[in-house]
């Protein structure tokens, strides 16, 4: 039977373990937050690109949209997405 120092330390390794993940999780996020503005500062000047590239811009910003974007309000709040997670 384990003693409890080792439970202790199981359940330490367990937390570290745990934050880690959301911490990489929540830096995944922001990363994709960072990609979906730039693809909007790009398509402000869609005008000025050939049309494929602004078709595959908006493609990949409306799966970006769904993964970034809140689940129960459907809406991607670009200054407060630390708050979602």
């Amino acid at each position: 039977m384990p003693s409890q120092q080792q439970l202790d330390y199981a359940k330490r390794q367990t937390s570290y373990a745990w934050a880690k993940y959301y911490e990489q999780i929540n830096s995944a996020h922001n990363g994709d937050i960072n990609v979906y503005r730039q693809n909007l500062r790009v398509l402000e000047h869609q005008d000025e690109l050939p049309i494929h590239l602004v078709n595959e811009i908006e493609e990949m910003s409306k799966k970006l949209r769904i993964q970034i974007q809140c689940p129960i309000c459907m809406e991607v709040n670009l200054c407060f997405s630390q708050y979602y997670l």
